[in-house]
């Protein structure tokens, strides 16, 4: 009697695991990284916004409110420039600042290869190291953009 009732739940709980596994998973697949997902995501309303709202819309982004999820945050960049306009997170020490020629701990222009990115397809993403604010180590980051008129928007989220 035992035996069956501890069947029971193991099946019960065995059926609750794959009704809540990212599809795929349980077939061997690699789950979505969630962080990509919400960095785009974020991206997308991020960009939605400023196609209605424009250069209003950096108030917005660096009001951190709607513009933010955890430790995800909206930046953007002038395309012509090299300007950073607007950012909700620790990068808002750069905005009103010249950012094209920074570079990573290991010497990538990595808004360099943004910039030539979005000129040659609009969108896309770039990878680099930068400091973590959460362990305070430089980490490999992923940030995903897309170019709207001269303003690059960008999210960016850690691969750890």
């Amino acid at each position: 009697m035992t035996f069956g009732i501890a069947v029971r739940t193991a099946l019960a709980g065995l059926a609750l695991v794959a009704a809540l596994a990212p599809a795929g998973v349980l077939a061997g697949e690699a789950p979505a990284a969630p962080d990509a997902a919400r960095a785009q995501a974020l991206l997308k309303k991020a960009v939605a916004h400023y196609r209605v709202a424009k250069d209003k819309a950096f108030a917005d982004f660096n009001q951190q409110r709607d513009y933010v999820d955890r430790e995800l945050y909206v930046y953007v960049v002038s395309a012509t420039t090299g300007v950073m306009l607007a950012s909700g997170g620790p990068s808002f020490a750069l905005v009103n600042r010249n950012v094209a020629e920074l570079e990573d701990a290991t010497g990538k222009a990595f808004f360099q290869e943004m910039f030539a990115k979005a000129k040659a397809g609009g969108s896309g993403s770039v990878e680099y190291l930068w400091l973590d604010p959460v362990d305070n180590k430089e980490e490999r980051k992923v940030a995903y953009f897309q170019q709207v008129d001269d303003r690059i928007i960008a999210v960016g989220y850690y691969k750890r």
